[in-house]
């Protein structure tokens, strides 16, 4: 990174040369990067985020090779401000693609950039922020994390936002939290029974009538058995008019024949 303009006079001397530029409305890509690169060099931390600061979702890009820069030479009391400045970026950055794909190289590139620096000096905090921004393409990772840190409520908010069937969410998590917190997993059953209901065929009613009953055993466990007959009697006076899926939950035994 620091190959060319070695000697502090030659960086200086480039830096004022960039300086009117920079103070122009529209100043060029080039010019920016370029002017950032030099005070980084400089270490002059202060001008350099002075201008990273500024929205500019162009730039984000290029602040892998400076956050990398830090990592490299583990600067990590001035990689510090960097870090958040880049995270405080990636949802607008990220925003303006339409290529799924590429979102997700950048994202898991954006975050093995920070990881190391939050390792380190005990950011976690930081850490689960980069992974909250890049939503959904950091969602392997982030409910990685908070299933790991026990975090149950925080991980069923993150399914809902994400709006993964209940089924797709591994057998052994859902047999975990129904151990541990079984009421967490009420909203998603609620919310898969709407889907499956919603998609108004008999195979879909069939499926929301098994996750039915999966709920009512939620339910029993939880000792809240009239929260789950009057959610059902809503449901059913609901659906009134759905009669496949009425007899559905006839023939799954949730309602009298």
């Amino acid at each position: 990174m620091d190959t060319f303009f070695k000697k502090k006079e030659w960086r200086e001397a480039e830096i004022q040369k960039l300086e009117s530029s920079i103070k122009e409305e529209s100043p060029s890509l080039p010019s920016v990067t370029g002017y950032v690169h030099l005070h980084i060099l400089e270490r002059n931390d202060e001008q350099a985020l002075s201008v990273l600061n500024v929205p500019n979702h162009l730039m984000t890009p290029y602040m892998l090779y400076w956050i990398d820069y830090f990592s490299a030479n583990k600067d990590w009391n001035r990689m510090g401000p960097y870090a958040e400045a880049f995270i405080h970026k990636l949802r607008d950055y990220l925003k303006q693609s339409d290529d799924y794909y590429a979102c997700m190289d950048f994202t898991r590139m954006a975050i093995k950039a920070i990881s190391p620096y939050c390792l380190e000096s005990s950011k976690m905090d930081l850490y689960e922020k980069a992974l909250m921004e890049t939503l959904p393409y950091s969602y392997s990772d982030y409910e990685y994390l908070l299933f790991e840190k026990g975090e149950f409520i925080k991980w069923a908010d993150l399914q809902a936002f994400i709006g993964f069937d209940i089924d797709s969410l591994g057998k052994d998590r859902i047999r975990e939290i129904s151990k541990k917190e079984p009421s967490i997993l009420l909203p998603l059953y609620h919310q898969a029974i709407t889907a499956h209901i919603n998609m108004k065929n008999r195979d879909h009613y069939r499926e929301a009538v098994r996750k039915m009953k999966k709920l009512r055993t939620l339910y029993n466990k939880l000792k809240r058995q009239e929260d789950w007959q009057l959610f059902l009697e809503l449901l059913l006076e609901k659906t009134k008019r759905l009669r496949a899926f009425q007899e559905e939950c006839k023939r799954g035994k949730l309602i009298d024949a």
